[in-house]
């Protein structure tokens, strides 16, 4: 695990505990959510490192790696992960700030 000492959004030192989340599925461990003070941004301190990472996703019972597409619990799952998705992006424009692109890039886009 490695401990996040700076925001990666705004680069601030100052974290709340926001939530504790266990992983039922693989390791069994608890995960730490942490709230920055000065953004609101919310993630996982301690995480993974980029060694351990892949072993939370390694199950045969993780259904978004499930080779059985066409049983009623995998259908749900899509289903109701493609609302989820719906419902990020829609969060991510409601709470990101509009970039505007530099002239010279967007001439040069195909």
């Amino acid at each position: 695990m490695e401990i996040i000492e700076k925001c990666i959004i705004c680069g601030k030192k100052v974290f709340d505990p926001f939530l504790i989340c266990n992983d039922y599925l693989v390791s069994k461990l608890d995960f730490k959510l942490v709230k920055c003070r000065n953004c609101d941004f919310v993630f996982t301190n301690p995480r993974p490192n980029i060694n351990e990472i892949s072993t939370y996703y390694e199950s045969d019972e993780y259904l978004s790696h499930s080779s059985d597409k066409q049983s009623l619990i995998s259908l749900v799952y899509n289903k109701v992960q493609s609302i989820n998705t719906r419902r990020k992006l829609k969060l991510i424009k409601q709470y990101s700030k509009p970039i505007s692109i530099h002239p010279e890039i967007s001439e040069s886009s195909p």
